[in-house]
């Protein structure tokens, strides 16, 4: 598995190769990133936002 902390698609060749490896790969951006194109070539997406940290701190 790979994490990706990051929102940046400048980074989906790596993600495809990573994909290739038969690895996962989880996105992990903040809220209000546009994550579209990451959102095509990864297994999951986490957003950073008020709801998360609410989670967290359960």
């Amino acid at each position: 598995m790979a994490l990706l902390v990051s929102g940046d698609s400048d980074y989906i060749p790596i993600i495809e190769q990573i994909k290739r490896l038969g690895k996962n790969v989880i996105a992990i951006g903040i809220y209000g990133q546009n994550l579209t194109k990451l959102k095509r070539v990864t297994d999951e997406i986490i957003i950073l936002n008020e709801n998360f940290f609410n989670k967290c701190l359960k």
